[in-house]
């Protein structure tokens, strides 16, 4: 009998998965926009979680079509080993970012792909016209006006390129309104710009308030937002009369404040010869001392100075009565000046000799002359002067009373030189 044995030959087959090459992943963009003529897009990317490690990567920047499909629409592109891609890009225009993975041997991943427009600027950021209006302004008509004389434009100016606006004779109200900026929460900058003018018109700016039409300067102030917000800033012209004239802008300026300055100026004592003033420490800066000027609104001339001060409280003497000044008050830092912070104020009018009349002429109704005062105490309607035009036993201007409360207001002239043991005559109608 013959044996028989079977054989059974097992075949284990093992299967091994080839390693793939995938995606790149968390690819995301940031912004470099302090310099408008030449800003920057920043793309970034991590290699992939799984699969084999991507040797290069390969990506293209397009504003239209899909990658690799041309150069229409191709704006930039490259091929290397880094994990970014940093290129100038325009500012308002929208672009599609594409990268892959490359792992050798003509082997890639899929694409991944980020669509990004960008029309916001991170400060410090200059807007100085150089190469016209800025890209992502607007400029808005706000009224059906002459829009060829009413607008704003860029043109040369004193050798530089400005922003102008200008009207020859023609009502206006229009605005001029700057890319978006990125103000991060309680954090100070300072925004300024420079103006030239001859305009009648009326000018208001964001931050700023009225604009002067005459002249021309340099504007600044402090700014520290309590939350993150963005924000342009506008300059809005608005007159409904035949003004005519012209407003240049140049140099807005956003940048981060280096040293404060000086905040909450108060005014005491106010004389005729003298004023104490007192402010508060900045918010920013190492400071070292402070520097106080007191002008003439009128000429602009310095009548007092304190360079250096360690106080923060200074007393002036030496001013004339019933005189407009201008104090400006700033700041010195280890890291460097501050801007001026300023506050007007009026000395008080010196007494006066006799004879004093006061006919109520000098008046600009319904106010009071000037070096008179009125204090109001309660609720009464108060003092005001008047040109009625029939009064029995009148002509010309009053000082006149008329409420409907209790009465409790009073009018004080402005100081006599009287002298001890003499009789004085007071008469009034």
């Amino acid at each position: 009998m013959k044996k028989f044995v079977l054989l059974i030959i097992a075949f284990v087959c093992f299967q091994t998965s080839m390693a793939q090459c995938n995606n790149v992943r968390d690819l995301k963009v940031s912004f470099e926009t302090n310099n408008p003529s030449s800003p920057k897009a920043v793309f970034t990317w991590r290699v992939p979680l799984s699969g084999i490690e991507p040797g290069r990567y390969q990506w293209e920047a397009r504003s239209t079509g899909l990658p690799l499909s041309g150069s229409t629409g191709l704006y930039y592109s490259g091929n290397d080993t880094a994990l970014s891609a940093k290129f100038v890009f325009t500012i308002g225009f929208t672009y599609t970012f594409y990268v892959r993975s490359y792992c050798g041997g003509g082997v890639y991943s899929a694409w991944e792909s980020l669509k990004v427009t960008q029309c916001a600027f991170d400060p410090p950021i200059l807007f100085d016209f150089s190469s016209g209006l800025p890209p992502c302004s607007e400029v808005k008509l706000n009224q059906p006006y002459n829009i060829a004389a009413v607008n704003w434009g860029v043109r040369q100016y004193n050798g530089n390129s400005k922003l102008y606006f200008c009207t020859v004779c023609d009502p206006s109200d229009a605005t001029f309104i700057t890319p978006i900026i990125n103000f991060k929460k309680d954090t100070t900058y300072t925004i300024s710009y420079y103006w030239n003018g001859n305009s009648q018109d009326r000018y208001v700016a964001t931050f700023f308030g009225i604009i002067p039409t005459f002249g021309s300067g340099t504007m600044e102030m402090e700014f520290t937002p309590t939350y993150n917000q963005q924000t342009p800033i506008s300059f809005t012209v608005s007159s409904t009369t035949f003004g005519g004239g012209c407003l240049y802008i140049d140099d807005i300026a956003v940048n981060k404040t280096a040293c404060g300055r000086p905040q909450n100026i108060k005014l005491e004592n106010i004389k005729t010869n003298g004023v104490t003033i007192r402010w508060q420490l900045p918010s920013v800066g190492t400071i070292t001392n402070y520097d106080v000027k007191i002008l003439e609104q009128s000429t602009g001339i310095a009548v007092f100075s304190k360079i250096g001060i360690a106080d923060t409280f200074v007393i002036a003497i030496g001013l004339l009565p019933e005189t407009n000044y201008r104090i400006a008050l700033s700041t010195t830092c280890s890291q460097g000046q501050s801007i001026v912070n300023s506050a007007l104020f009026t000395t008080r009018c010196a007494a006066t000799n006799l004879p004093y009349i006061q006919n109520f002429e000098s008046s600009t109704v319904p106010a009071s002359p000037s070096c008179t005062s009125i204090e109001n105490i309660g609720n009464p309607n108060g003092w005001a002067t008047d040109a009625p035009f029939s009064l029995p036993g009148f002509s010309g201007k009053v000082l006149k009373y008329a409420g409907s409360n209790n009465g409790n207001s009073w009018f004080f002239t402005r100081g006599l030189q009287l002298q001890a043991g003499k009789t004085y005559r007071l008469a009034f109608k």
